[in-house]
């Protein structure tokens, strides 16, 4: 997804059903011990099956919640992961029971939350092939859950909700495919024909005209995206801030609009480092569209200073915004300072390519000695030799994961049922 609000998304179903709505999760073994006693009481078939049906709901939801609290990005994954397994035993030991397929969407839209997790991890770590498996097999999963909820005879929200979440798990799965995959194209377009039909439920509008747009956006249909992006905008209630953004500045790119997109950033109630990433983008798209001839310095120069603003500090940003310029492949005017090519090594380090890294130290320290700066040139020698020896671990995604990307709350930033 566009990186959106995973939290958002889960709640918006939440906020529908009542009775979905989990006390807040008690720390450690009090979580544990709430979810024993609970367990016992749906258990127990002398209660009526309403009140055993609204106690799963309570246990799932205290689940869910713990997991949008939790900072490793492990925990999250496992508290997701039993909230799915309780909805499902519940589901196949009370076969037809009245909530049957309002259970079902939300295992599923849990495991959309865990694909988007393993999707983050894939996006701060490149190498991390697991990640991006594990991301697929969760969005495939839910989107096999999906397909299965018969929307036959049920109300317009729990239909609406199924519809939504399906036309989002797919377009997120093919977010996962290569650019030119038919695979891809098959699955936008498979999401974009679920989203012909306008909502009717007020709370999904505005998230389905935002999806709408970043499939019109996907397929350069860029003046109907940006049309669906500002119904989307002005719906009642209106989407976050956030995932706004995480459209309109895709569109207003696409549109060579640079100055716009920058306006829009600069004006948004974003932190500081999350602006500084999205200009990045801005600049990046900028040098690749520049005409034949134009000098690219002075949008180079401040290219450079958002990077460098970004690398001060230690954060998923940071990261990111190195990422990005490592994919550019910019090759930078030789009238930029030494630094500039010790970033570009940082950058492609992150990205694994130890080798590139290492060779782009020393044309930093080649241009250190250009401008008498042995000492320099010396210290990004020596800092070259460093890039090829093997490094280990990998970068967590924890408490604020990706921009854009909602998980930075946890679990989905968009509607859910019930």
């Amino acid at each position: 997804m566009s990186r959106a609000c995973v939290t958002g998304l889960i709640m918006l179903v939440l906020g529908h059903y009542p009775s979905l709505r989990a006390q807040e999760p008690a720390p450690g073994d009090e979580l544990a011990q709430h979810l024993a006693t609970l367990k016992v009481q749906v258990e127990d078939t002398s209660l009526a099956i309403g009140q055993r049906e609204a106690l799963v709901q309570e246990m799932a939801g205290t689940l869910d919640r713990a997991a949008r609290g939790a900072v490793a990005a492990g925990q999250r994954q496992e508290r997701w992961a039993k909230a799915v397994g309780l909805l499902d035993e519940f589901n196949s030991q009370n076969p037809g029971h009245p909530r049957t397929r309002e259970f079902q969407l939300q295992a599923a839209v849990y495991r959309w939350a865990q694909g988007q997790g393993w999707r983050e991890a894939g996006e701060l770590n490149p190498g991390d092939s697991r990640a991006l498996r594990e991301a697929a097999a969760a969005l495939d999963d839910a989107i096999v859950r999906l397909r299965a909820i018969s929307t036959e005879d049920v109300e317009k929200v729990l239909a609406d909700n199924v519809r939504f979440r399906l036309a989002r798990a797919l377009a997120d799965r093919a977010g996962l495919e290569p650019m030119s995959s038919p695979i891809r194209r098959a699955r936008e377009a498979d999401a974009l024909a679920l989203m012909q039909e306008p909502m009717t439920e007020a709370g999904l509008r505005g998230f389905s005209g935002l999806l709408k747009a970043d499939l019109l956006l996907r397929g350069s249909r860029l003046d109907e995206a940006s049309a669906e992006l500002d119904a989307a905008s002005r719906a009642d209630p209106p989407p976050p801030e956030r995932e706004i953004l995480d459209v309109r500045i895709p569109v207003l790119i696409s549109q060579k609009k640079f100055k716009e997109a920058e306006a829009a950033i600069t004006a948004s109630h974003l932190d500081l480092p999350g602006k500084e990433l999205e200009l990045v983008d801005v600049r990046l798209a900028e040098l690749t569209r520049l005409a034949p001839g134009t000098d690219r310095f002075a949008v180079e120069q401040d290219l450079f200073r958002l990077i460098k603003a970004l690398r001060q500090g230690n954060t998923n940003e940071a990261r990111l915004g190195l990422l990005a310029l490592a994919r550019s492949g910019i090759d930078p005017d030789p009238r930029n300072p030494a630094e500039i090519w010790d970033m570009l090594a940082e950058a492609h380090e992150v990205q694994g390519d130890a080798v590139k890294a290492g060779a782009l130290e020393l044309r930093a320290a080649g241009r250190a000695e250009e401008q008498g700066q042995a000492e320099a040139a010396a210290g990004f020698r020596l800092r070259g030799g460093g890039r090829y020896l093997p490094k280990s671990g990998c970068w967590g995604v924890e408490r604020h994961s990706v921009r854009r990307s909602c998980l930075q709350c946890s679990v989905p930033c968009m509607p859910v049922v019930s």
